[in-house]
């Protein structure tokens, strides 16, 4: 996939296309594993390793380089039993932003490179069948990477518990955020802000139990920018800050913008 992104980026796939690549990996590892090897949620790194591979290039291929996308499946999985004791088993993935090139701003929300065939699933839908509100469903203000073109954003989902349930969480790329070609994304991450009082953040979790009211604000990563923040056009910053895509500190910290009054 990173090799036609960068070398074949203007033609359908076809026989000849991935000719020229001859792939080298050692033995045993999750690329190249045996068929007997243990391989559960194996595609986990793929988005990290194409990401790596275009990031690779950078200084060879500049123009055609983008920063890095949100990078993780981002799972979201609520189990439990509904009221007559039969189990339910809810998987809502994370779509976030993708990084910005050397011509525009990013993308997304999307789904990662290889994210497989989940979808976002209508709201009403998902009510109906599981116990939880979702209160809100909306852009994540300043998640996309700073640059004189910036990253996509990630979603905002805050889900209200409405019956005991357990919570599965699988968010990567959070040690080290998407990075930029020059202006990096930020992290996604799990809040769990509990009914009985405080916070916890969540990245990774097989079964955190959690109470009717207790609610779980969803925030996905962003994608990585491109180029010298100071580059980007006044007037990009200004739609932005009124479109609530980045908050006026952040039209600050990052771009040195104070004229809070051409914002009003």
């Amino acid at each position: 996939m990173a090799f036609k992104y960068l070398i074949a980026y203007d033609e359908p796939a076809n026989e000849g296309t991935f000719r020229p690549l001859k792939l080298i990996l050692p033995q045993g590892k999750i690329l190249s594993a045996q068929p007997t090897a243990p391989m559960g949620n194996y595609s986990q790194p793929f988005p990290t390793v194409i990401d790596a591979i275009i990031k690779a290039l950078e200084q060879a291929l500049p123009a055609r380089v983008t920063g890095a996308h949100f990078g993780t499946f981002s799972g979201v999985r609520f189990r439990g039993k509904r009221d007559n004791g039969a189990p339910f088993d809810c998987h809502d993935s994370g779509h976030g932003g993708w990084g910005a090139c050397a011509t525009h701003d990013g993308a997304g929300p999307f789904r990662t490179m290889a994210h497989g065939d989940t979808r976002i699933i209508p709201i009403e839908l998902q009510e109906s069948m599981y116990p939880y509100r979702i209160v809100e469903f909306s852009l994540r203000e300043d998640s996309g990477g700073a640059g004189r073109f910036r990253g996509g954003l990630g979603f905002r989902k805050k889900y209200q518990i409405l019956r005991p349930c357990d919570l599965q969480a699988m968010f990567d790329r959070v040690k080290y955020p998407p990075w930029g070609v020059q202006g990096g994304g930020k992290s996604g991450q799990i809040t769990v802000e509990k009914r009985s009082g405080g916070n916890e953040i969540v990245y990774k979790s097989k079964g955190y139990p959690l109470e009717a009211g207790d609610m779980i604000i969803v925030e996905m990563g962003g994608g990585g920018g491109y180029g010298d923040p100071q580059e980007r056009l006044w007037e990009l910053i200004e739609r932005d800050v009124q479109r609530g895509y980045i908050s006026r500190e952040v039209a600050l910290i990052d771009y040195g913008i104070q004229r809070d009054d051409a914002m009003n």
